[in-house]
């Protein structure tokens, strides 16, 4: 059965692409927000809160458009 929503990520400095950047893949968007945001809130480098990857999208696999973005700075 094939998943609604597909999340992934990577790092800008050292892109791996394509199905190695998915993170996640769920019928339900909040799953997927989650586990984005729990991947983020797990990137802490020497203390700091510092995303641990540069980007992430959630690919809706029904219409192929980005539902959302993720950065760095967010």
């Amino acid at each position: 059965m094939s998943k609604r929503y597909i999340g992934f990520y990577g790092s800008l400095y050292y892109p791996s692409g394509g199905a190695e950047d998915i993170l996640i893949a769920s019928n339900y968007i909040e799953e997927v927000e989650a586990t984005i945001e729990l991947k983020q809130l797990n990137g802490l480098y020497e203390g700091e809160k510092k995303w641990k990857y540069d980007w992430a999208h959630i690919l809706d696999t029904e219409t192929m458009e980005i539902v959302k973005e993720y950065e760095e700075d967010e």
